[in-house]
């Protein structure tokens, strides 16, 4: 939930006994915390103050003590549920009347009709949408207000049933005639003397698509003698559609239907605020086109068998914008985004009906064309698309060129499953930049075995993840003046019985796709933990850095599992560092600053990997909790014959000495590398030229003393092998 402060409205005031105005007190009861805090996070900015509770009991003792305006209550909860709670609150003298929304899972309807009977006055389904929990609340606490007035003056009542555009009718059975409160006309918009109107004049309001579902809900309502809560539709007399939820109860004399009671609230804008949670839904923000969830439905129902007239042959066609990244980089996010926004009309534009156009996210798009008769249409389609980006975008003073590149898999309905059909289009797709970009590539018999080899990778992560084939190899780091062992980077292999050693490149990338990459980093920071808890210098453990993943930095047990593995293998704070890349901060500064901060607060160490190959912006580095700074290995490679590249690394340097960062300069493999590394004052250094990593026992052979160990065959250390020969290579 995104909270955005803003000073409460009108309708989330309420007077006092004095008659100040105070925000209203919502008890948010619930033992999930984290449901708590989005809640009390969305509910304060929009104008609420809230108070917590954990289970059905405390709430009961809270709100007896701080009598709550609302109370929004999980069914489910331990010890006491929310059901339990809310009966013994309506038996309370002075909460029976205090409005109760129930949380329920999302189409749970028993739970709906168990909190109904329970006595709550709402209920909203779980997951809980910001924008309708504040709607829903707000109209509840309207509602509530209203009624509380009417035991205070009938004038009282009617001024509060204006303002929550609350009324009240009356259908008289023998006659079929409506009467109609004062509120509830000017809820209709009827004129004071037409509050007496037969129901057929009323029913003729109705829109077509309700008028034949109420007429039958009342009727069934009337002779089953059960209360009705419908809503129903109204033409406004000026244009427009009224939304109205109605309650109602069929009075009995003498055994036969006498009349309907009905309260009517106008629940319009409430309804506008829930089309637009369903169009934010299945939508994407930026562009307008449909989302990445609306494309996945869409997908699905093309691919169902056809049947009579519908479709039967069809081609997906997924777009990858080439160099889109550049665009961010040199002209900044603004034009980025103006260019997705472009590319994304251009494309509307050579739609032809009945094709559906989504952006997947980042760059990528997809359509899904309809009407195919022949594989060479759809290619035919592709190149009219690629021609769209023949023209430069003319973008906030930039003429701004991009293209595209387009994989294709045309389908028949029900042949093929949707994740088929995907990845026989990725696979085209990536075959498609492989050629050089601005291209369009049908999918081939011959790109399933690129498929085959992705689904044999897949294979071996989940099979590496069950059989414990995953190990962590060390890199060491040294004092680029000293030559001391200053710490060592943890690298994760998979040891394959058959293709033996995998590096992460191979598996990283699948581990990620398959959603193993959680559990797989959390048990690389243990396993680190633990190999560092013995690897001692000089008394000590040894320093270890852990690289993060992307999505290890959006994980909400990414600090639990470090401060776990920390106290198990009582590993020192700051013996652990953690190295996080420019691109993954990026993509949510606030988030990542945070919970780097976080981590931080722990004692660990923060490094940024590969600096210079990102975004640099040297402002940034301010603004996140950093302790190091890795010059990456492509300013390394030229570092003592290009000029450029040497100024580059100087400045970076400079950058740190300033900021007071520590400085790690990676992949130097040769000693005019080393030596200017020196020249410029680069505190550590790692690269081949002083160790390849190495096996946690070779690793503890290495760090050992040279007169106490035994060699290392040069197969496991094609780098120095011994203290003389590394000491040698610093001087």
């Amino acid at each position: 939930m995104a909270a955005t402060q803003h000073l409460p409205d009108a309708d989330t005031v309420s007077p006092t006994m004095s008659g100040e105005m105070r925000r209203p007190l919502v008890l948010v009861a619930d033992d999930d915390e984290m449901n708590r805090f989005l809640c009390r996070e969305s509910l304060e900015a929009a104008g609420f103050d809230v108070i917590e509770a954990t289970d059905g009991s405390e709430a009961l003792e809270r709100a007896g003590r701080e009598r709550p305006d609302i109370i929004l209550m999980d069914v489910i909860m331990s010890p006491m549920d929310g059901l339990t709670a809310c009966r013994d609150l309506r038996r309370h003298s002075t909460l029976k009347n205090t409005p109760l929304v129930m949380m329920t899972g999302s189409g749970d309807n028993r739970a709906v009709a168990r909190a109904y009977e329970a006595g709550a006055t709402d209920f909203i389904n779980k997951p809980i949408s910001p924008i309708l929990l504040n709607h829903r609340l707000r109209y509840v606490h309207r509602a509530s207000r209203a009624f509380d007035e009417l035991q205070a003056s009938r004038e009282e009542l009617a001024k509060a049933q204006r303002m929550a555009r609350l009324g009240a009718m009356v259908i008289e059975l023998p006659d079929n005639i409506v009467h109609i409160s004062r509120e509830a006309a000017l809820v209709l918009a009827r004129n004071d003397d037409m509050r007496d109107m037969p129901v057929t004049s009323l029913l003729r309001r109705l829109t077509l698509a309700d008028l034949r579902r109420v007429v039958k809900e009342f009727s069934d309502a009337v002779l089953l003698g059960e209360p009705l809560a419908t809503e129903m539709r109204f033409r406004r007399p000026g244009g427009g559609v009224l939304t109205l939820s109605v309650r109602a109860e069929t009075e009995i004399v003498n055994d036969q239907p006498a009349r309907i009671r009905m309260i009517v609230q106008d629940v319009s804008e409430l309804k506008e605020a829930e089309a637009r949670v369903r169009y934010l839904a299945h939508h994407d923000v930026l562009t307008g086109l449909a989302n990445r969830h609306f494309f996945n439905e869409q997908i699905s129902h093309a691919m169902q068998q056809g049947n009579g007239r519908r479709l039967r042959k069809g081609a997906l066609h997924l777009i990858d914008l080439d160099r889109f990244k550049e665009v961010n980089d040199t002209l900044g996010h603004a034009v980025g985004d103006q260019l997705l926004r472009d590319v994304a009309s251009r494309l509307s534009d050579t739609l032809r009906g009945g094709d559906f156009l989504a952006r997947l996210g980042g760059d990528e798009f997809a359509i899904i064309q309809n009407h195919l008769s022949s594989d060479e249409d759809a290619l035919s389609f592709a190149e009219r698309l690629l021609a769209t980006f023949d023209r430069s975008f003319p973008i906030h003073g930039h003429r701004v060129t991009c293209g595209a590149s387009i994989g294709i898999m045309p389908f028949r309905c029900g042949e093929m499953s949707c994740e088929n059909l995907l990845a026989r289009a990725d696979l085209a797709l990536y075959s498609a930049k492989r050629e050089g970009r601005r291209t369009a590539r049908i999918f081939e018999a011959s790109m399933d075995h690129a498929l085959r080899l992705r689904k044999q990778v897949e294979q071996d992560v989940r099979d590496g993840f069950d059989r414990e084939w995953f190990e962590l190899h060390f890199q060491p780091q040294f004092g680029t003046h000293s030559g001391s062992l200053a710490g060592a980077e943890a690298l994760l292999r998979l040891r394959h019985p058959t293709r033996g050693m995998v590096g992460p490149e191979s598996f990283v990338p699948v581990a990620e796709d398959v959603g193993l990459i959680l559990p797989l980093g959390r048990w690389v920071i243990r396993e680190a933990c633990r190999r560092a808890s013995r690897f001692v210098v000089n008394g000590r453990p040894l320093r270890v850095a852990v690289n993060l993943s992307a999505l290890q930095l959006k994980d909400r047990d990414l600090l639990p599992a470090i401060e776990s593995a920390l106290g198990d293998t009582g590993l020192p704070p700051d013996c652990l560092e953690i190295e996080v890349t420019e691109s993954m901060i990026m993509e949510d500064p606030a988030h990542a600053a945070d919970i780097l901060g976080r981590i931080r607060g722990l004692g660990v160490a923060i490094a940024m990997d590969d600096f210079g190959t990102g975004y640099s912006s040297f402002q940034q580095l301010r603004n996140f909790p950093l302790d190091r700074i890795k010059i990456d290995r492509a300013f390394i490679n030229d570092v003592d014959t290009d000029r450029e590249a040497e100024a580059i690394v100087h400045t970076i340097l400079e950058l740190c000495r300033t900021l007071g960062l520590h400085s790690t300069a990676e992949g130097v493999e040769t000693e005019g590398q080393l030596e200017a590394l020196k020249r410029l004052d680069c505190e550590e250094v790692q690269g081949f030229l002083l160790a390849r990593p190495l096996e946690p026992a070779a690793f503890l052979a290495f760090i050992e003393p040279s007169g106490s160990r035994p060699p290392i065959p040069s197969t496991t250390l094609p780098g120095c092998h011994d203290h003389n020969q590394r000491a040698a290579a610093f001087r």
